[in-house]
């Protein structure tokens, strides 16, 4: 799945012009403060973007089984805004909740459990269920790639009608989903904050900083900060390795601002120098 992202003065901006679910304008946020809230999120915080998920479940459920085309438009635009509220909880919700909707979707619409998805967004999770295998006939299927139409189409798709007993199925699958997705990001963010903390170790090393650009690279990916072929070492793109970061997970005077390129969080930083100049380095985790 791909996203468009642009950086506009101090805002990150995600583009939507129908590519994915949700309202077709933009969503913006200040360059730093979203990074620094998802590397301090604790378990209170995941606990209610569980709730959101289970919320989102809900609607979306009924948007597939019911019968009124009425109602079908009503949970559509419902879902707009369970979409906002999870990028204002996060952004870096967004291509998991993109993930959950299409998977609720796709199952409905072709009566297979679309566990597929998860790894077709190179989201890696272990799937324990074995019914919840992805099915071999769609691994290798090409997804379409979605417009405004396509959206809606899918959105709309009649479905046979739905028993109790499949629909209590689905239920658990689609639980079981959310619930794999939440872990997934919440490795994420413990990820993040260890390298965060790395970043803040050696970048504050004396040692460190009078190591050559490949030195600091081979101690960089020998400490897990980064993974050398991840990492743009174009100069423009380097000048981190030579600029002192001066900064903690609780003391910004360095903005930290967060993009991303799925499954690689991309992350660039803005260093501050005497509230002159600015330095950035691209890192892909």
């Amino acid at each position: 799945m791909i996203s468009n992202f642009t950086i506009k003065g101090n805002k990150i901006i995600l583009k939507n012009t129908g590519e994915y679910f949700g309202v077709i304008r933009d969503f913006e946020y200040n360059i730093g403060d979203k990074l620094y809230e998802f590397a301090v999120m604790n378990n209170k915080d995941f606990k209610k973007l569980k709730a959101i998920y289970s919320q989102f479940i809900k609607l979306v459920c009924y948007a597939k089984e019911t019968d009124l085309e009425e109602e079908k438009m009503d949970c559509f635009f419902k879902m707009f805004q369970v979409v906002r509220a999870c990028l204002e909880f996060s952004p870096y919700t967004h291509f998991y909740t993109q993930v959950l909707i299409n998977i609720i979707v796709k199952t409905y619409n072709t009566k297979t459990l679309r566990s597929d998805l998860l790894f077709k967004s190179q989201i890696g999770v272990l799937i324990e269920n074995s019914k919840y295998y992805p099915s071999e006939i769609f691994r290798e299927l090409e997804e379409d790639e979605y417009t405004p139409e396509i959206l809606l189409v899918k959105w709309t798709q009649e479905i046979d009608k739905v028993s109790n007993k499949k629909h209590n199925e689905y239920m658990k699958f689609f639980e079981t989903i959310r619930d794999l997705l939440i872990e997934n990001l919440m490795e994420k963010k413990t990820d993040l904050k260890e390298r965060l903390e790395l970043i803040n170790k050696y970048s504050n090393n004396s040692l460190v900083r009078s190591l050559s650009v490949p030195e600091k690279l081979f101690l960089y990916e020998t400490k897990r900060v980064f993974d050398i072929h991840y990492f743009n070492t174009k100069p423009t793109h380097a000048l981190f390795l030579d600029s002192k970061f001066k900064t903690t997970l609780l003391s910004i005077n360095v903005k930290i601002v967060e993009d991303y390129l799925y499954p690689q969080l991309l992350i660039i930083i803005h260093i501050k120098k005497q509230e002159m100049t600015k330095n950035i380095v691209i890192i892909y985790i």
